[in-house]
């Protein structure tokens, strides 16, 4: 599969490339990832975006912003799956404007890319289901998502696709039933098309990515809007849920940190009460006993600092503050952790945490 990242940031792109390669060495797929810059360097690279299966878009890059990337491609490759990723909530919306097929948060990425592309690939599975046809020129398969439209001409059907138009001795009502879940609307008596090549559908007239301007009867039309809406509505709900979900996480996170700081806050107030407490005995000549209360409140400071060692500090960091965590709520804890020395990104992979 040919994917590829947009993204201005060079940190970013690499983050995003190796949690993809992770997955795809995790699934068994293999991933041909390219990445680019900027929009404008991206836009100019046809053959790459005709190749393309899925491309990540970041929104806030600098010149040609992902949204306006994903609008310019997206019209001369509708069937192109975007997925948009900004370290911004409030642009989700303006993902479904777009079409955009996700939309992801760069902040929990890689809690969330695993899910994000069993979808992406399942929905890819399913536009490319092969259908196969006797037609005059001869049997033929095709992708379902290369089909634009079909169009009843005289004794014919014609089908209009990528890869040019073919002409078939069949029913349209039986063409129907054929391309029944695949994302085709009944357009006209005379017209079946595929809902992803659809721009608008207006004053009963329904326009296609390529110009195609097809009427649509006011009996029909009706009917027609309303199953082109649900099959968009598809996709905004997908992009809502997303975006909830990726509130949610940002939620839990702000919490955590709350919590560290309250946490803190009553460390730095039980160090002022036992640095008065040392200072205490000190003036009052009482040394031995100021001395063998530090002692004691070192070794305390150095069990809770060093309660888990994975030989690597920001881990341990991590690790040791969940595990107070659970410790003061009362919660079981069963750590399994590995050897993080030498380890960088890849590091979260590394331990299990079950309470």
């Amino acid at each position: 599969m040919n994917i590829i990242i947009c993204d201005d940031r060079i940190d970013d792109r690499k983050n995003l490339s190796d949690l993809l390669s992770d997955y795809g060495e995790k699934k068994n797929y293999e991933f041909a990832i390219t990445a680019y810059e900027s929009g404008e360097q991206l836009c100019e690279e046809q053959s790459a975006l005709e190749a393309c299966q899925l491309l990540f878009l970041d929104i806030n890059m600098q010149g040609m912003d992902g949204l306006k990337t994903a609008m310019r491609i997206k019209e001369k490759y509708p069937k192109l799956l975007v997925v948009l990723v900004t370290a911004y909530m409030n642009y989700a919306l303006d993902g479904y404007k777009v079409k955009a097929s996700r939309f992801l948060l760069k902040d929990n990425l890689a809690d969330t890319i695993e899910e994000c592309m069993d979808d992406l690939i399942a929905e890819i599975n399913k536009n490319r289901r092969i259908l196969e046809f006797r037609f005059v020129e001869g049997t033929i398969k095709l992708y379902a998502d290369d089909i634009i439209y079909i169009e009843t001409e005289l004794h014919k059907n014609v089908f209009y696709t990528e890869k040019g138009t073919f002409q078939i001795y069949k029913k349209l009502d039986e063409l129907e039933n054929e391309f029944n879940d695949m994302g085709f609307v009944r357009a006209h008596l005379s017209f079946l098309v595929n809902m992803r090549y659809i721009t608008k559908i207006s004053g009963y007239v329904m326009t296609l990515t390529t110009g195609k301007k097809i009427p649509v009867p006011k009996a029909r039309y009706a009917q027609v809007k309303r199953e082109y809406m649900l099959y968009k509505g598809e996709e905004r709900i997908k992009i809502a849920v997303l975006t909830e979900q990726n509130q949610k996480n940002r939620i839990a996170d702000y919490q955590d940190r709350e919590e560290i700081y309250e946490r803190q806050r009553r460390k730095m107030h039980d160090y002022k009460n036992q640095l008065s407490t040392i200072q205490t005995l000190i003036k009052n000549g009482h040394t031995d006993e100021a001395l063998s209360f530090t002692q004691k409140l070192t070794e305390s400071i150095a069990v809770e600092m060093s309660a888990i060692n994975t030989n690597h500090p920001v881990v341990n960091a991590v690790l040791n503050q969940k595990y107070r965590s659970m410790q003061e709520k009362h919660i079981a804890v069963i750590l399994k952790v590995g050897d993080l020395s030498g380890r960088g990104r890849d590091c979260d992979s590394a331990f299990q945490f079950t309470g």
